[in-house]
């Protein structure tokens, strides 16, 4: 087992010809939630773990954002040591990747197995930038009120 990214041994991809490859490529993001008793300073680091798991399965990146601390909106428990522990808040991040799907299965199995991931989630998505900007403000028109003469 690597000690250092805690999973058994990575699949290369390379047994997939090219043109297949590049064929059967998709665009998914990762969402995940480490568990929040990583100290502040470690979280960079557990997260460079994950983009290495996604670049040695063959994933390439698009965009990122490093993980902070949140509350969350209800309570989360995981068995850590067979013990389950309850957090109130955890470290959010997500990746925007391209892959194949033999490789996502694989980054599901072994995300399964990270004591340090609280919850994850791999969608599909777009290529492009889908996050929404905040709108300018309207002002709703006036409505006229017709005064009948008493």
């Amino acid at each position: 087992m690597h000690k250092a990214l805690g999973y058994a041994k990575l699949v290369p991809m390379q047994k997939i010809e090219k043109n297949e490859t590049t064929l059967n490529k998709k665009v998914y993001e990762l969402g995940f939630h480490f568990i929040s008793t990583i100290p502040e300073g470690e979280v960079p680091a557990r997260f460079a773990e994950v983009k290495e798991i996604i670049a040695k399965l063959g994933g390439s990146f698009i965009s990122e954002q490093t993980p902070a601390l949140q509350m969350l909106a209800y309570q989360m428990r995981k068995k850590l040591d067979n013990i389950y522990r309850r957090f109130d808040q955890a470290y959010f991040g997500w990746v925007k990747f391209e892959s194949v799907p033999e490789a996502v299965v694989e980054l599901k199995k072994i995300l399964d197995l990270k004591d340090i991931v609280l919850r994850f989630i791999i969608v599909t998505t777009v290529r492009e930038n889908t996050l929404v900007g905040s709108k300018p403000a309207t002002k709703a028109p006036a409505k006229k009120i017709e005064t009948v003469p008493v």
